[in-house]
C-alpha cells in the first residue's frame, strides 16, 4: 500500500512539473469506463429476444434529444455529479425542464411495466425525483465528500489487486477497469452516506455512477438503441459494470413511484427483470 501511494505521488509530481507522463493513472470515471467497455465488447443482437418496443423508438429518441439539448443549453456536465448540483439555480431549472419534457413520454406507447434503459433518463430520474430531497438537504456535504474522498478511494481501489502498471493501463482489460471504477463509486458512496440520513441517501452515488456509465455506453451505441438495450443485460459485460448500470436503470424504474433497489439486492435479483 505504501509503495502504491508513493508511486502515485511521484506520478502526480511529474505531471505538476509539466513533464510528459508515460505513467499517467487511467481515467476510471464511470462515463469513460462505459465508453471503453462498449467499444471493446461486441454486442450481438438477437432480434427474436428484443422487447416489442422499438416500433416507438423514434418517439422516445426525439424526446431524449430534446432533453440533451436542454442540458447543453444549460451547460450541464452530467459526467461530474458535483458540478450538476453545485449551482442551485441551474439544478432547479434543469429538473423543472426535465419534468416538463418527461410528460411527452406518455405519447410513446409502451408495454405495461416497461423500463427505460437510457442513461439520461436514469440520471435525471435519480437526481430530479428519487433523490432530489436528499440532494437538496445534503448538497454541500455531498460536494465536499466527493472531492475529498476521490483520491483516497482511487488509491485504495487500485491497490486492492495491483499487478503492475502495464496491467492497470491496459485499456482492453475491461474486467479490471470495471472493478476499479465500481470500487471507487462504492467507496465514495459510503462517505456520502455520512452526510445525513444514510437510509435516504442510500446508494445515491452508485446510482448516479451507473447512469453516467450508461451515458458512456450510449456514446458508442446511441441512446435507446437496440445495442444499448442489449448491453445493459449482456452477460459478457463485466459484472462490476453491469451491476452498476442495472442499479441505476432499476432505481429510475418505469417512471412510476417505486422504491430503489435495496442495499442487499444481489446481481441475480437485479437481472431477473432483464
Amino acid at each position: 500500500m505504501t509503495f502504491i501511494i508513493l508511486l502515485l505521488l511521484i506520478f502526480s509530481l511529474l505531471g505538476i512539473n509539466g513533464h510528459s507522463d508515460p505513467y499517467q493513472i487511467p481515467d476510471f470515471s464511470p462515463f469513460t469506463i462505459g465508453t471503453t467497455t462498449a467499444t471493446i465488447i461486441p454486442i450481438f443482437i438477437n432480434e427474436n429476444k428484443l422487447e416489442k418496443t422499438f416500433e416507438n423508438i423514434e418517439c422516445v429518441q426525439k424526446i431524449i434529444a430534446d432533453i440533451h439539448e436542454n442540458l447543453d443549453n444549460l451547460r450541464i456536465n452530467y459526467k461530474n455529479f458535483s458540478s450538476v448540483i453545485s449551482d442551485q439555480r441551474k439544478y432547479t431549472k434543469m429538473c423543472s425542464e426535465y419534468l416538463s419534457l418527461k410528460q411527452n413520454f406518455n405519447d410513446c406507447p409502451k408495454p405495461l411495466g416497461f423500463i427505460y434503459k437510457n442513461g439520461i433518463i436514469s440520471f435525471l430520474e435519480i437526481v430530479c425525483r428519487i433523490k432530489k430531497d436528499s440532494i437538496i438537504s445534503n448538497r454541500e456535504c455531498i460536494i465536499e465528500m466527493e472531492a475529498s474522498a476521490f483520491q483516497s478511494c482511487q488509491q485504495a481501489c487500485i491497490s486492492q489487486d495491483y499487478k503492475g502498471f502495464d496491467v492497470l493501463a491496459d485499456v482492453k482489460n475491461v474486467e479490471l477497469r470495471c472493478s476499479v471504477s465500481s470500487c471507487i463509486s462504492r467507496c465514495i458512496n459510503e462517505q456520502i452516506r455520512e452526510c445525513g440520513d444514510s437510509k435516504s441517501l442510500g446508494q445515491i452515488y452508485n446510482e448516479v455512477s451507473g447512469a453516467q456509465m450508461l451515458l458512456g455506453v450510449e456514446q458508442v451505441y446511441g441512446a435507446s438503441s437496440k445495442q444499448t438495450s442489449t448491453f445493459v443485460g449482456f452477460e459478457k459485460v463485466p459484472t462490476a459494470c453491469r451491476r452498476l448500470i442495472l442499479r441505476s436503470v432499476i432505481a429510475a424504474g418505469n417512471f412510476e413511484s417505486r422504491s430503489p433497489i435495496s442495499d442487499s439486492t444481489t446481481t441475480k435479483d437485479i437481472t431477473k427483470s432483464f
